[in-house]
């Protein structure tokens, strides 16, 4: 944001207009940063789009943002909707984000560069080392079988964007000085 000068003369009218002058600042502050709020979630989401494997038809990205008297904030929200997984009699509803986020089963066994991510990490996990795999039905209804999948990171790689593009950004929306 370019600087702002506001010069007082020490008169009632002058000091209306310093008043109007920083009230006038104040509200181009909060544009900015609501402006900079919305940037940022626009990079993440473009990044987790990019980032969701398989699932990118079923995984759903949005932002929430809101203003407030001491500026922004702002929410990266994914949504998926739930795939089913079967084996034998059991079927299970998993979270095509978690899939994604997370990895599932022996293909991911390799993928531990991420704490907490890796071979059995996707939470109700049942058959993450089982070396026959699984079945799981898509949003069509067809039968699949899986040895599990790799994690592609939607949101972890999201945030590394937003990180990585923080100061681009604020230049881009406040400017240099």
């Amino acid at each position: 944001m370019h600087r702002t000068r506001i010069n007082i003369s020490l008169s009632d009218f002058g000091i209306r207009k310093a008043v109007d002058a920083l009230k006038d600042y104040d509200r181009q502050l909060q544009n900015k940063c609501a402006m900079f709020v919305d940037k940022m979630a626009e990079v993440g989401i473009a990044t987790a789009k990019l980032n969701c494997g398989d699932y990118g038809n079923v995984i759903t990205f949005s932002k929430q943002l809101s203003v407030g008297e001491h500026g922004a904030n702002g929410k990266l929200i994914a949504v998926g909707t739930p795939v089913f997984r079967r084996r034998g009699g059991e079927t299970i509803e998993a979270d095509p984000l978690l899939l994604a986020e997370f990895g599932s089963g022996w293909n991911a066994k390799v993928l531990d560069k991420v704490d907490g991510v890796g071979q059995g990490t996707f939470p109700g996990q049942t058959h993450a080392f089982d070396p026959r795999g699984w079945w799981y039905v898509d949003e069509h209804g067809e039968s699949h079988h899986s040895y599990g999948e790799s994690p592609t990171f939607p949101m972890h790689s999201a945030a590394i964007a937003m990180l990585f593009d923080i100061n681009r950004v604020a230049k881009e929306v406040f400017g240099n000085g």
